[in-house]
């Protein structure tokens, strides 16, 4: 069912409010396992993918052509590089992100007791550097 309040709350409008094919953003409540959703009011069913999978199971045959399809494939982005365009504009998109305290923290844990080789100590200073001088010339120093 369609949270109102929720919907009001968030998106400022209730969803009787709206056309029957408007594609405006709604809250959306599973029956089945109570599960929070957001969807449109065009899409919207009453239940949640996992719970209209659930009971449904497949048979062996379909199980075993869908791994024969499946081998061989692994990641679409095996064996391919980005394009330097494609780095900057992921650079620009983390560029400012705080990451949380809990995040950092599990970062020390796992990088605790690696070590750099000293290739990549050199590696680490000459980016460092140059990080250093872009940051004097933005400031015009």
């Amino acid at each position: 069912m369609i949270d109102e309040d929720k919907t009001m709350e968030l998106f400022g409008y209730y969803s009787t409010d709206l056309t029957p094919k408007s594609n405006k953003k709604v809250v959306a409540v599973c029956d089945g396992c109570g599960k929070e959703r957001y969807g449109t009011k065009h899409g919207y069913h009453d239940l949640c993918i996992s719970c209209c999978q659930k009971g449904k199971h497949l048979s062996p045959e379909t199980r075993k052509k869908m791994s024969e399809a499946r081998m061989g494939r692994k990641s679409p982005m095996l064996g391919k590089h980005h394009s330097q365009e494609t780095k900057d504009k992921i650079a620009e998109g983390n560029r400012g992100k705080i990451i949380s305290l809990e995040t950092r923290q599990k970062l020390r844990e796992a990088n605790t007791g690696k070590h750099p080789t000293p290739e990549t100590r050199k590696k680490l200073s000459a980016a460092m550097v140059k990080r250093h001088e872009l940051r004097r010339k933005q400031n015009g120093r």
